[in-house]
């Protein structure tokens, strides 16, 4: 196992692979386009792993309460509202909401809302099962989306998180590294969240 480095040596700004924008409004990756591309490439991807979680937490249906945070393009909450299931998908970019919301217009027990996963604005013990599938992984305070999942979960419930062995994943990912690698040769990757260990 081996521990990253402390925070003050992380790359940030113009150090950075993407260094960071005036506002989060400027992030390219909350944008509708993003989503449309994401959900196209990224799903393909992070689809299976949401039926393995499904398959970790037993059966869903109608009556259970899902949320599905940093739920990106859809690849588990869509899936889940198809159960009959109560669904809430939550996501920080506005472009992943937009999207879900269309995609989730069919279901009427499910919905998509821009919110911080970090502080979620959801009563506790409200959900049969919280699931983040790539998400709570990426949090600048992955322990704090972890709290806040398991305060949202009822008493009973279960939590489900998947992550990346290490970064920066699989599929499309790892050819997004190498095409960041030769556009900037001379900026670090990002590391992994403080305190996250990785196996080598």
């Amino acid at each position: 196992m081996e521990q990253p480095s402390a925070a003050g040596d992380r790359p940030t700004g113009s150090q950075a692979w993407i260094p960071n924008g005036p506002s989060p409004a400027d992030d390219p990756h909350l944008t509708d386009d993003f989503a449309r591309v994401y959900e196209l490439t990224g799903n393909r991807i992070t689809a299976p792993v949401a039926m393995a979680a499904f398959r970790r937490v037993g059966p869903l249906g109608p009556g259970s309460r899902v949320l599905d945070i940093a739920a990106g393009a859809g690849a588990l909450s869509i899936p889940a509202a198809f159960t009959g299931a109560s669904v809430l998908a939550v996501d920080i970019a506005p472009g992943m909401v937009n999207l879900l919301s269309e995609r989730l217009t069919p279901f009427p027990d499910a919905e998509a809302r821009v919110m911080d996963g970090q502080a979620l604005k959801i009563e506790a013990d409200g959900y049969d099962v919280a699931f983040s599938i790539f998400g709570v992984s990426l949090f600048a305070d992955w322990r704090t989306g972890l709290r806040e999942m398991a305060r949202v979960v009822r008493p009973g419930g279960h939590g489900c998180v998947a992550a990346w062995r290490r970064p920066p994943g699989g599929g499309p990912f790892m050819i997004m590294a190498q095409a960041l690698r030769a556009v900037f040769p001379g900026r670090a990757p990002p590391l992994p969240p403080d305190g996250k260990l990785m196996k080598p």
